[in-house]
């Protein structure tokens, strides 16, 4: 968990289950990124103020588009980023694993970063919790560490934003996607006393574990489709690689 290949891990697991059971085209996945990335640089790096700014340009230049992506070529609608901002005030990211799961005793400390000619503190990007920069490596704030954890924090805001803006986009409603979201992403901070004290200091990804399971035999019956589309995928890959054993 403390490498790249957690993040892509990660998003192709979620991305795979917002697809595949949520309903989600590859496609809304690829928008709600670009949107995301277009307000977050407004907004540097706070995707609310940015999502503020991109629809009050929109609307004094009575605009119906913007574009997005790398190079601009895909568009998204002023209702599109209505509801971006919807689900970015609606509460949608809050029992994320990397939010909730790691504990952070550090509240009252800063991280201290320069900037050509001066020092600059700057908070964590999603919890806002003030940092300070770690190099024991025996700490759970040690400084790579913590930068693959924030990292998949946009990974998180990615797949279970990318869910919800599709829910509401469909005509949903804000405790419809909040639902499908912990359903599929799970409520991190949902756990027993048991659990918390127990069970997940015994057993690795414990939560996850234990909510997964039932959403993949749901899926088995109700989405079959999904799971013969793996394997074709699965198939298909193994048909441009060579023998082996």
């Amino acid at each position: 968990v403390s490498t790249p290949g957690f993040i892509l891990r990660n998003l192709m697991g979620g991305t795979w289950l917002n697809y595949a059971v949520g309903g989600v085209e590859m496609g809304t996945t690829a928008k709600f990124t670009g949107i995301y990335l277009k307000a977050a640089r407004e907004g540097n790096g706070d995707a609310i103020v940015g999502l503020g700014k991109l629809i009050d340009g929109m609307r004094e230049a009575k605009q119906t588009h913007t574009p997005i992506g790398v190079f601009g070529i895909k568009k998204a609608s002023l209702d599109e980023l209505e509801t971006m901002l919807e689900v970015f005030e609606g509460g949608i990211f809050s029992g994320g694993q990397v939010i909730t799961e790691v504990e952070r005793g550090v509240a009252g400390r800063f991280v201290s970063e320069w900037t050509p000619g001066k020092w600059t503190r700057r908070a964590l990007p999603v919890s806002g919790q003030p940092i300070d920069v770690v190099w024991n490596p025996a700490s759970a704030e040690f400084a790579p560490f913590r930068a693959i954890r924030t990292m998949n924090e946009q990974a998180e805001i990615v797949m279970r934003g990318s869910l919800a803006f599709d829910i509401l986009q469909k005509g949903g409603t804000l405790t419809d996607a909040l639902s499908e979201v912990y359903r599929l992403h799970f409520n991190y901070a949902d756990l027993t006393q048991f659990e918390r004290r127990v069970a997940r200091r015994l057993v690795p990804f414990w939560k996850w574990q234990r909510s997964i399971i039932p959403v993949l035999f749901e899926s088995v019956g109700q989405k079959p489709t999904a799971w013969s589309r793996l394997y074709q995928t699965k198939a298909e890959m193994e048909l441009q690689s060579k023998r082996e054993g």
